[in-house]
């Protein structure tokens, strides 16, 4: 493969669908298993999938 090739295949791991490039999650939020998990990704101490726009930049 090229190097151009690469850089754009090797960005995110592929999962147990075996997809060919990065999937996208045609969503705007997502759903959390308590208040308490979605207060602690919002304030960055959980890493996880939040309001895609959240952090959009400014």
């Amino acid at each position: 493969m090229k190097f151009e090739t690469l850089a754009i295949r090797i960005q995110t791991a592929l999962t147990q669908q075996r997809e060919h490039s990065t999937p996208m999650f045609p969503t705007s939020s997502f759903v959390f298993d308590d208040a308490e998990q979605m207060r602690a990704m919002f304030a960055d101490e959980q890493s996880g999938n939040i309001y895609s726009r959240f952090t959009n930049p400014e």
